[in-house]
């Protein structure tokens, strides 16, 4: 039972990240039949954006997020740096959200220059965090673990809790 982990520097432009995350869930879909899961570990300070929110910049941002959907196996994404933008758009495209107590989440669409800070509590309490770890180093292994467990399962168990959590994540309504 193979998992995949893969750890995302955060603090680099937002192109560059998901040019490597896109390349990175490709390489793992041709490893599809021996894969079970997938970690993303979400580190460093946070994304360095060297210019305005732009139509590319949101294109990267629906293009990671749907490559995520397409993966067959469930993505568990751990969160130990500040998420916005792009971090946030990945975080909220995984099956399995793990943050930190301390992490800090800002909310804003792409094309918006305004920016809210988001609690953990909130994200919790609003299913944009599946659970928070007491402390941020311990998130990582927190989403290891889970993934772990998670690739014991039986496949035919794993794809239909699959469907019906991307389909109703999907189906929900855009606002809380």
């Amino acid at each position: 039972t193979a998992v995949a982990v893969l750890t995302l520097r955060c603090s680099r432009d937002e192109r560059e990240v998901a040019a490597d995350v896109s390349h990175s869930l490709s390489v793992l879909a041709s490893l599809s039949c021996t894969l079970k899961a997938i970690v993303l570990h979400l580190s460093g300070q946070r994304l360095v954006a060297r210019c305005p929110a732009s139509m590319r910049t949101a294109t990267h941002i629906a293009g990671v997020g749907e490559m995520l959907h397409k993966m067959k196996v469930p993505v568990v994404c751990a969160a130990s740096c500040k998420l916005e933008g792009l971090t946030l758009a990945i975080f909220a495209a995984a099956d399995f959200r793990f943050l930190g107590r301390q992490t800090a989440l800002v909310s804003s669409s792409p094309m918006s220059m305004h920016a809210a800070p988001l609690s953990t509590s909130t994200a919790l309490r609003t299913g944009l965090a599946s659970e928070l770890t007491e402390a941020v180093v311990n998130v990582k292994a927190h989403a290891v673990q889970f993934a772990a467990w998670l690739s014991r399962h039986p496949v035919i168990g794993i794809e239909h809790m699959l469907k019906l959590t991307r389909r109703s994540r999907v189906s929900r309504p855009a606002s809380r």
